[in-house]
């Protein structure tokens, strides 16, 4: 064993580190070419083992004649800062679906119409789709194809940017416009499938005591797939985190269920 491992005081965990979950394909080998590797911001990694142990009872004495080990169990919980539409796919037992003519709905915050009649929206109106026009004062706009009157509005689309002109007479008021957008798409479900078994493998570092070295660190879950809930918290809160826990289970062959391994440095 390298010098490095013996050193007085131990390591400190630097950070969480970075995780790359691989598929398990149905004849136990890994593929890797499907593997997903997080692109979001890592807050805490978690991993907890657990032994349940059962007694064996001694009918002639106070004391149990011994245990023994009846269940393991480990959890891997990732604690994200941010959101990664690939792993939330990959725990939803989908992938991402690209979709290059799609559409999506834009509710705009109150926008003033122009001394001209008009206001410019940088998105694309899908033509024939959505929309809808409300004023401050109540007043519901209705969509014309002709030169607009008082309380009517009228869309025209060039170069994916969308001109909303409305009668000279509405100029200078407040309206909030909801829009169908014309716009290529990134998107995953909520299916019914559930997550396949994949290995984890994080990424991470120790350091000794007075920070002096640093010593790199493999930390390895042989197969494991996502349990209990996912929660996308729709908030501005920059503490607002979104923790995904892994469920550990038997390991491939020739594999322990969780391994943790050191860069050994031979000094």
């Amino acid at each position: 064993m390298g010098q490095l491992l013996k050193t007085k005081g131990g390591f400190v965990i630097d950070r969480p580190g970075n995780v790359l979950f691989v598929p398990v394909k149905a004849d136990g080998s890994l593929d890797y070419v499907n593997s997903v590797r997080n692109t979001a911001v890592i807050n805490t990694i978690t991993v907890t083992n657990s032994k349940t142990k059962t007694e064996i009872p001694d009918g002639n004495g106070f004391y149990p004649a011994g245990d023994r080990v009846t269940a393991i169990a480990g959890t891997v919980a990732i604690d994200f800062s941010t959101v990664d539409p690939a792993v939330w796919a990959m725990c939803s037992g989908t992938t991402l679906a690209k979709k290059a003519t799609d559409s999506m709905i834009k509710l705009y915050d109150y926008q003033k119409i122009s001394a001209t009649g008009t206001i410019e929206l940088s998105e694309e109106y899908k033509t024939g789709g959505f929309v809808k026009i409300v004023g401050t004062d109540g007043t519901e706009y209705e969509k014309v194809e002709d030169a607009p009157q008082t309380g009517e509005f009228k869309i025209a689309v060039a170069s994916t940017r969308t001109t909303v002109t409305f009668a000279s007479a509405d100029a200078g008021k407040d309206v909030a416009i909801s829009m169908e957008t014309s716009t290529k798409t990134t998107s995953y479900s909520q299916g019914r499938n559930a997550m396949r078994y994949h290995k984890i493998i994080i990424d991470t570092e120790y350091s000794t005591l007075n920070d002096t070295q640093k010593l790199p660190v493999n930390i390895v879950i042989s197969q494991a797939s996502v349990s209990g809930d996912m929660v996308d918290t729709l908030q501005k809160d920059p503490s607002a985190t979104k923790t995904l826990t892994f469920n550990m289970y038997a390991p491939l062959a020739g594999e322990q269920p969780y391994e943790v391994k050191f860069k050994d440095f031979d000094e």
